[in-house]
């Protein structure tokens, strides 16, 4: 009888854990999809942006060398910083600077069509995903 009892709880037992290994292995991929599905995001830099960008600062050149030399700084820090993302949480300041050099980009190509205003707490301390926040900022643009 006891042996018997034993017997069903062993086999009672494996299923747990075989049940909990299969959880385990579930949660895994699903977290894998997940960096992979934000790689893919991240490493879209839109072509037309690009194009759009180099466009705004050839005509700054014959117009106002200074301007130019600012996008560059702008377009050379946005890029920099789509190359070095990765999977890991990015502090928002980090991620609004880099919006804001996407909006200094677009303010040379709209000119005065464009309007920002800022209004971001000295205090806020929170991490995030990269590139949580630039798909919203350019679909608001476009």
């Amino acid at each position: 009888q006891i042996t018997n009892t034993l017997k069903v709880m062993a086999v009672g037992l494996s299923q747990i854990i075989s049940t909990q290994m299969e959880v385990s292995r579930i949660e895994h991929l699903r977290q894998m999809a997940d960096k992979a599905e934000m790689r893919a995001l991240q490493s879209k830099i839109n072509p037309h942006f690009l194009f759009n960008a180099l466009n705004a600062i050839s005509s700054s050149i014959r117009l106002n060398q200074d301007t130019a030399r600012q996008l560059i700084i702008n377009l050379s820090r946005y890029l920099r910083y789509n190359l070095e993302l990765n999977d890991e949480l990015i502090d928002i300041r980090k991620e609004l600077h880099q919006i804001q050099d996407y909006i200094a980009i677009e303010q040379a190509r709209f000119g005065n069509k464009l309007t920002v205003i800022y209004d971001i707490d000295d205090d806020i301390a929170v991490r995030i995903p990269s590139l949580l926040i630039q798909p919203l900022v350019e679909n608001a643009i476009v």
